[in-house]
């Protein structure tokens, strides 16, 4: 998470290099962060507003940004749409160049018109896919949206896997049912049969009865699209009820035009972490890792190649 945090705020100094005109008169680069500092959403929006951080100390101490050192503030949108349009409001007032955030797919919705509005680029780490499909040119994403990733998973999951019977769980809300819908619509023309379909609340604690009725099922695999959070406590309950004997345990990271904004590989620019390509929605395309749990300890166990290879020819 951190690394991918980072790289949000890298290709953000980069696309700064880009479009900022070179008679700036700000000394500082002023950047905002509007993310979840407490509430559900507070274990990822802390990661996101860290990873900031370090990405501008590593560029003020590089020199900073043609020349003008980042200067950044944070705004806490509590995980809640309301309390994100109020804090997107008053990082408005404070005039930013950019804004980060939100992560959270139901609070980019409603506060991305605002800054759009007021003509202030934003960066989100949101999956919903109808965030960049609404025609705001000043969003981009950090991760593939749900539809895009889900591409690749359903390749994986049908062609690897040989998937047959799927139980799904899924948050109930933006984030979760984009990529509900997506892998649905994506599963059924493969002949998978969903065998359990079950949206949860993101702070919920107990998943027994979803979890039952999983294992009832006859499902071959589970595939849980929900935040960082209640996966890490769904999870607990999937080994304590012994799902994971009797059915593969699968999911994903919290999840195209013709005319690219901006490709930008690690040879070029050797602050970014990986070859990365912006299509003309602010949608992000770049490789993806499998990743298992072993020890306790993440470990990659496979690379999914970017969705367009032909995009990044020129970064060989």
């Amino acid at each position: 998470m951190i690394k991918r945090i980072l790289l949000v705020g890298l290709v953000v100094a980069m696309i700064l290099l880009v479009f900022a005109p070179s008679t700036m008169a700000a000394k500082k680069v002023l950047i905002g962060l509007v993310v979840e500092l407490s509430g559900s959403g507070a274990p990822v929006g802390l990661k996101f507003e860290r990873g900031a951080h370090m990405a501008a100390e590593e560029i003020n101490a590089a020199g900073g940004i043609l020349g003008r050192q980042i200067e950044t503030f944070s705004l806490d949108n509590k995980s809640e749409p309301p309390a994100g349009v109020a804090a997107m409001r008053k990082a408005v007032a404070r005039k930013p160049f950019a804004v980060l955030g939100s992560v959270y797919s139901s609070c980019t919705i409603v506060n991305m018109p605002i800054l759009e509005k007021a003509g202030i680029p934003q960066f989100t780490g949101s999956e919903a896919p109808k965030i960049t499909q609404q025609g705001n040119k000043n969003i981009f994403r950090g991760s593939y949206h749900a539809g895009l990733s889900m591409e690749k998973v359903v390749k994986w999951l049908t062609e690897v896997l040989k998937v047959k019977k799927m139980a799904i769980i899924y948050a109930n809300n933006a984030f979760g049912k984009g990529g509900r819908d997506a892998i649905v619509s994506l599963l059924k023309p493969k002949g998978v049969k969903i065998v359990e379909d079950i949206a949860s609340e993101y702070g919920q604690t107990d998943f027994t009865g979803e979890l039952a009725r999983v294992k009832r099922s006859g499902a071959d695999t589970l595939f849980v699209y929900h935040h960082e959070e209640e996966s890490g406590r769904m999870l607990i309950q999937i080994k304590e009820m012994g799902l994971d004997e009797v059915m593969r345990i699968t999911g994903h990271t919290t999840l195209i035009g013709s005319d690219p904004i901006r490709t930008l590989c690690v040879k070029d620019h050797p602050g970014i972490l990986m070859n990365i390509h912006y299509d003309e929605n602010g949608d992000i395309d770049r490789e993806s890792f499998l990743v298992t749990v072993q020890n306790q300890e993440q470990v990659i166990t496979g690379i999914l190649p970017p969705l367009h290879a032909e995009w990044f020819e020129k970064c060989k």
